[in-house]
């Protein structure tokens, strides 16, 4: 259902995709994304970083390890909301 309400919103089947995966995973390296969606690992990178600019993920460290986790459910609403008000 909210898979919908994303691509509404604007965003790609792979930005879904991986920003589903990352709400219902938890935090989770590019490494361990790139292996579950079966993406190539550019690919994956280029989806980060693509939801990071719209602050749908974060990125952390912990220890050498980068970790990327969904944001606050609020943050989305605001992004649906903000996507719904200029289109």
């Amino acid at each position: 259902m909210h898979e919908n309400l994303l691509l509404k919103a604007g965003l790609t089947d792979n930005q879904v995709r991986i920003y589903d995966l990352l709400l219902r995973k938890g935090p989770a390296t590019a490494a361990e994304l790139t292996e579950v969606t079966k993406m190539q690992r550019g690919s994956v990178y280029y989806v980060l970083d693509s939801l990071i600019a719209e602050e749908l993920i974060e990125k952390t460290k912990r220890g050498a390890k980068t970790l990327f986790q969904a944001a606050h459910p609020t943050v989305l609403m605001e992004y649906i909301n903000r996507k719904k008000k200029y289109n």
